[in-house]
């Protein structure tokens, strides 16, 4: 199996990432063509297939009065996406190994997420790679209205 990860180009590749964005999430989930200003987002292919895409965003970390606060030395993971056809293959292992890596690589002191509290795969995947639940934000999400689990590893 060879993983690729390429850097998303938004000026020519945008519709493309709403479109995969609109396959693996609600609606009330998904990210819209406004959300990714100020993002990194790379394809994450499988054999030359696209299976998915991260999105991240640099000098973020959580906080619980103003839940998305500037913060020297965080980065905040905005999307961990696997196409549907795809889940289930250990793929969200080698996605999550990367981002890891990559803000490793790249100076990062911590990493931040925030997971829908029903969203049991993704905490676990987040945990097994040593990210801890810092606190609850309540009604986070809606569509249904949800907490959002916030989650940190010290890189």
């Amino acid at each position: 199996m060879n993983i690729e990860m390429r850097r998303i180009d938004l000026g020519t590749e945008l519709s493309r990432l709403v479109e995969m964005e609109a396959r693996i999430f609600s609606e009330s989930d998904r990210l819209r063509e406004e959300d990714f200003e100020g993002t990194e987002c790379y394809w994450f292919a499988v054999d030359g297939v696209i299976a998915g895409c991260t999105v991240l965003l640099r000098e973020c970390v959580i906080s619980p009065s103003d839940w998305l606060v500037q913060c020297a030395g965080g980065i905040y993971i905005v999307s961990t996406a696997i196409l549907p056809e795809f889940q289930g293959q250990g793929l969200g292992n080698k996605l999550k190994a990367w981002q890891i890596a990559y803000a490793k690589s790249e100076g990062f002191v911590r990493m931040a997420t925030v997971c829908r509290e029903s969203n049991s795969r993704m905490i676990g995947l987040n945990k097994k790679f040593g990210f801890r639940a810092l606190y609850v934000i309540p009604n986070c999400y809606h569509d249904p209205e949800e907490s959002g689990i916030v989650m940190e590893l010290e890189l």
